[in-house]
């Protein structure tokens, strides 16, 4: 509105300044348009004499009623040829109401689109609206999603089916194509055979159990043939383990033709002193088996033997030996020895049972005789020499039965034997005893004499000593 203010203001001053009298005539003029209820839609100056443009929005008028709607039709005056300012209304035809009908099929596809007035019926006159069938379902077209009458609004009418679930047959036939029987089922269900159980004859080697069908038979979802199939099952044949006795030892399933395999225990039979029995076999074939076949132990039999272990007399093992029953030992070592005492020596006498006829293990000890050590008692003189020897039980007593020892003098002693540096009592072990002796000093005369040869003193002194007149 203040535009509109300012170009009316513009426009007067214009007209003034133009003018030289109120007759004078004008160079522009206003025109100014208005909606159907005065309201101002523009305003504009045009030359005097010359054509008004309108440049606003085009006109609206509100909805007259529910059947009919308002279109502009134009102004109430010319345009042309605008001496005076002018006021231009705008002018609407009343039009009835129009509305789009659209038929759609199921999945969105135009069937067929048209305008109807207000208030009457949509019509379709397309082709029947179909819709493809699924391996699940056929459809039957039933019409549409709303009724097509008194049209009031654009419309969308989708076109409606009833579902129907397809039905397949299932054939079913033995493996040779021979039909067993057949069954109808609804699109996904589970087909259920209800004959008799398909069979194949047996051959020489094998005979066949019914597996099933080539095919599941859940969740059908076209027709289909069943074929029977067929575990192919060789022939089996039991094989019986028997001990000697006929205690049945195991039993096995062995296929036509196969090899039977004994996987129990080893089998055994009781011995006794005398024999042992060793299981070597059985009494007939396990490979080629055609027939039930029963397999008995056979053994043969061992002549025991025995264990005689010798040990020495402190127990310590020397060795075995192994015999037959009722066989004679034999110890193959070395002669077995005890340690001397410092009183005794052992000499191997034997062992501590006897080595024939031995019947069960057992165990043999070295059996000594003892006697009393002897030792040498040696008797020496100081400087080494062998005065005697003597040979003495262990703990009785030496003598010395030689001369007495001696001992040399020098210049500076003289010496006497007394006695010996051990003891002689008790002797225990080999002994060497030497002789000892009392050192005494030599002492010597010193004889002073005249010049004619009388003697005029004699002193005596130690070796060594210094004489004294």
């Amino acid at each position: 509105m203040k535009k509109q203010i300012l170009i009316l203001t513009a426009f007067t001053g214009m007209a003034l300044a133009g003018c030289s009298n109120a007759e004078a005539v004008p160079t522009r003029v206003k025109a100014t348009f208005v909606n159907y209820d005065n309201t101002v839609l523009y305003v504009t100056s045009l030359a005097y004499d010359g054509t008004a443009v309108y440049q606003g929005d085009t006109p609206t008028r509100p909805t007259a009623s529910e059947s009919h709607h308002y279109v502009f039709s134009g102004w109430d005056l010319s345009l042309e040829h605008i001496k005076v300012d002018t006021t231009f209304i705008a002018q609407y035809d009343s039009v009835i109401n129009t509305y789009d009908v659209t038929f759609k099929n199921y999945d969105g596809s135009v069937l067929q689109s048209y305008q109807v007035e207000h208030g009457m019926d949509a019509v379709y006159s397309g082709d029947m609206p179909t819709r493809e069938s699924t391996p699940q379902f056929s459809y039957a077209f039933t019409g549409w999603d709303k009724p097509l009458t008194n049209i009031n609004k654009d419309e969308i009418f989708t076109a409606q089916y009833d579902e129907t679930v397809n039905q397949y047959t299932v054939t079913f036939q033995n493996e040779d194509g021979t039909v067993l029987g057949s069954t109808t089922v609804d699109y996904g269900a589970t087909a259920v055979y209800d004959g008799e159980t398909p069979s194949k004859p047996s051959t020489e080697s094998h005979h066949f159990e019914f597996l099933g069908w080539d095919i599941s038979l859940e969740n059908i979802q076209e027709d289909c043939v069943a074929t029977a199939q067929f575990k192919s099952e060789i022939n089996t044949y039991l094989v019986r383990f028997l001990n000697y006795d006929g205690e049945e030892l195991a039993v096995q399933t062995v296929e036509y033709g196969g090899t039977a395999v004994y996987e129990g225990a080893q089998p055994t039979k009781e011995g006794n002193q005398q024999y042992s029995y060793v299981f070597t076999g059985w009494n007939g074939s396990l490979e080629n088996v055609d027939s039930d076949r029963d397999l008995v132990a056979i053994y043969d039999q061992v002549t025991n033997q025995c264990t005689v272990t010798f040990y020495n007399d402190d127990g310590t093992k020397l060795g075995t030996s192994t015999v037959d029953y009722g066989g004679t030992a034999v110890y193959d070592g070395a002669d077995p020895e005890k340690a001397s005492t410092a009183k005794y020596s052992y000499t191997f006498l034997g062992w501590d049972g006897p080595l024939e006829n031995i019947t069960e293990d057992c165990d043999r000890h070295a059996m000594f005789s003892s006697s009393i050590n002897e030792y040498t008692v040696t008797f020496k003189n100081y400087d080494g020499s062998i005065l005697s020897e003597e040979i003495v039980q262990y703990g009785d007593d030496a003598f010395y039965r030689g001369e007495t020892p001696t001992r040399s003098k020098t210049a500076q002693y003289s010496y006497t034997f007394t006695g010996w540096d051990g003891s002689l009592e008790g002797i225990v072990c080999d002994t060497v005893l030497t002789a000892q002796y009392q050192e005494t000093i030599n002492q010597y005369s010193v004889t002073f004499k005249d010049y004619d040869g009388a003697v005029l003193y004699v002193s005596t002194i130690d070796y060594g000593g210094t004489a004294v007149y």
